[in-house]
């Protein structure tokens, strides 16, 4: 059955996300056709179809947000944080590269009514010590309870998806939840070096993302199949299965077939079980 939670108006580069569970409105820009300058590929500036499905599916969960400490990296426009800020978690912290800061800036600034000293935007290259601490000293060293991604794992180099995985671990909190929402698509097995090293340092609960996709205009492509991860860090020692649903490496392709997904998603299946 389909989720109600949600709802999308998009008017040119401006989205509105309205749901009673938010405090109000969340209002997001979007700027798809500007250039980058710094080190990103400009694809930090559009709004993606994955993160409006998994702002639906927050909504239906808010309990996941409120009251916690939130840092989201790889924010893009900001939307999942402020979404997050909007569902009453007590701090959010949006983190991108430079490039991609006054755009998330000017979207907290279009939420004056979140904008009430929970919020705030931070530097976070993936892997780099100074500004990890930086984000670390903000919290008094212990961590945050949600550490956030949204659509940010797709065909990055393998050292860059491995440095994501230490930084989610050492942001986190020894009961932290880490959510990854992520979108299979062809070439997914360039993802798998994330996966495996995520693998290593989380438990893994994976939930499909498609009774919340709903059949708004911005949602495309019904082979393409979305899930949220949620992991939680291993018990010591981490070698011993704690039972829970692996996520990593060739599995979660066929993790991702056996649920549903289709057309290029077997073929990619195919090319996980060569490999094993």
């Amino acid at each position: 059955m389909a989720d109600t939670h949600g709802s999308f108006i998009v008017r040119d580069s401006i989205v509105r996300i309205e749901d009673d569970s938010l405090a109000g409105a969340v209002i997001i820009e979007q700027r798809p056709g500007t250039e980058s300058t710094d080190e990103s590929d400009g694809t930090c500036k559009r709004i993606w179809p994955t993160c409006l499905i998994l702002a639906r599916y927050l909504c239906a969960h808010p309990a996941l947000i409120r009251g916690r400490t939130v840092v989201e990296l790889g924010a893009g426009v900001g939307g999942a944080g402020l979404v997050c800020a909007a569902l009453g978690a007590r701090r959010v912290v949006l983190t991108d590269m430079l490039d991609a800061l006054p755009l998330i800036s000017d979207n907290v600034k279009r939420n004056p009514v979140l904008n009430d000293g929970r919020l705030s935007v931070e530097p976070c290259t993936w892997g780099d010590d100074h500004d990890i601490d930086r984000l670390l000293e903000a919290t008094g060293g212990d961590g945050f309870d949600v550490v956030l991604c949204c659509e940010v794992i797709y065909k990055q180099e393998p050292e860059v998806l491995e440095k994501l995985a230490v930084t989610q671990k050492r942001l986190a909190r020894p009961e932290s939840l880490i959510l990854v929402a992520y979108e299979f698509r062809g070439g997914m097995l360039d993802d798998l070096p994330y996966f495996e090293a995520i693998d290593t340092l989380f438990d893994c609960e994976s939930v499909s993302l498609r009774p919340y996709e709903g059949g708004h205009a911005p949602l495309d492509d019904e082979e393409e199949y979305r899930y949220l991860y949620i992991y939680t860090l291993k018990n010591p020692p981490a070698h011993q299965s704690t039972g829970s649903q692996s996520c990593a490496g060739s599995e979660s392709v066929r993790m991702a077939v056996r649920h549903g997904g289709g057309g290029h998603l077997a073929a990619a299946s195919e090319e996980a079980d060569a490999l094993t």
